[in-house]
């Protein structure tokens, strides 16, 4: 529990007239059990009784954090900092707030400021090395992931980072041997199987692969990334026919679907000399190769009759992302969007034809596409192997 335990010792020193302990013990509790609005009210509430207590205010920041309002969060953990600078613990929390901001430059210096402090800190040296990562500094990446594994050989969640560096690296071999281990370290980790599965595919160990979507599937049936990972593999193993990837889609579509299609909104404008609204959903809105084939294309559509919203899957962001937001109306970034809720902000958009750009790959929103948010639901590029599968297309 990031706060609570180095705030029980320092309360005890305090008078408990303010009932400062009861609203600990409630904050405490509430973060347990990951209730983390409840335990940023309690937290709240505590640094409103001691607005001097720097663990109150990291308690603050941790359930903010939690809660996923990094920038609520930074507020609270800088002012913590104020309080009480150059704590371990406070400078970790900040520097991750500051990621979930994107304020590269703000992270860099508190995880570099905190390694200065502690040069054994592993979780610091991976976070900074997937700073540097997404900064384009490979090599900077690399020895700080690698120096990162040899401080925490057999951490999970360094290992799982360090796959993603060695593998934008291109570094496949390392990947698919940490990969491996992963699993061993954690067999009870669907995510780590669809990893596994991922690095074998990407050097051609497609039976390896397929063993471990199925483990991944085994733990979590309803695991989307790793079924639509297992169907498009299956395209690349030479293996598997028609009827083998047919029988894959068949049951991806009867675990995915929903039980009864759900209405789909009606254009509310029903103006014919009104530009459509065209909604575009991928994670490929940058230099990618989905991104190299439609950006041309869309530069050159009639602004009187089409209008652009783009909903972006990824967050990395580059010279054909500018372009692209250069000719959208609105732009959103849905990264980790709940299917529900994305769904519902199309509607509210009032998007006419919603296109598709991803199919099973990577960063692929099918599971909101099967909520059927807009008139018209139409494929295009990006992972165009098969049918998707979807009733909803």
């Amino acid at each position: 529990m990031p706060a609570s335990q180095s705030m029980n010792s320092p309360a005890k020193s305090h008078k408990t007239k303010d009932g400062f302990a009861a609203v600990q013990r409630a904050f405490a509790k509430a973060f347990k059990e990951k209730a983390f609005d409840r335990a940023a009210e309690q937290a709240l509430k505590m640094t409103q009784l001691r607005p001097t207590d720097a663990d109150a205010w990291q308690a603050l920041g941790a359930a903010r954090l939690e809660h996923h309002r990094p920038g609520e969060a930074t507020h609270a953990l800088e002012h913590s900092l104020r309080l009480r600078p150059d704590h371990i613990q406070t400078l970790y929390m900040a520097g991750k707030a500051r990621l979930g901001q994107k304020d590269w430059p703000a992270a860099d210096r508190l995880f570099t400021r905190l390694i200065e402090l502690d040069p054994n800190h592993a979780l610091a040296h991976m976070r900074l090395a997937n700073l540097k990562r997404v900064q384009g500094d490979e090599q900077q990446a690399s020895e700080l992931i690698n120096h990162a594994v040899e401080l925490a050989p057999d951490h999970a969640q360094i290992l799982f980072n360090r796959i993603q560096i060695d593998s934008m690296a291109r570094r496949l071999e390392t990947a698919v041997s940490d990969s491996r281990r992963l699993v061993e370290l954690d067999g009870d980790n669907a995510d780590y199987y669809n990893i596994a599965a991922i690095k074998h595919a990407d050097v051609g160990l497609f039976e390896e692969a397929e063993h471990y979507y199925a483990e991944a599937l085994k733990l979590r049936p309803d695991h989307l990334r790793a079924f639509s990972n297992r169907i498009f593999n299956a395209h690349y193993n030479p293996r598997l026919g028609a009827a083998e990837i047919g029988d894959l889609i068949s049951q991806w579509r009867q675990t995915f679907n929903p039980a009864e299609r759900p209405a789909r909104p009606a254009p509310r404008d029903q103006d014919s000399d009104r530009p459509l609204r065209l909604g575009l959903l991928s994670a490929g809105l940058r230099n990618h190769p989905v991104g190299q084939m439609i950006t041309s294309a869309l530069e050159e559509l009639p602004t009187r009759d089409f209008e652009l919203l783009a909903y972006s899957t990824h967050d990395d962001a580059d010279h054909i992302t500018d372009r692209l937001r250069a000719i959208t109306a609105q732009w959103h970034q849905v990264v980790n969007m709940d299917a529900a809720i994305l769904a519902q902000l199309i509607r509210d958009d009032q998007v006419d034809i919603l296109i598709d750009l991803s199919g099973h790959t990577d960063g692929n929103r099918l599971d909101t596409l099967a909520l059927e948010p807009a008139p018209l639901i139409v494929k295009w590029v990006g992972g165009l192997v098969n049918t998707s599968g979807l009733d909803a297309i």
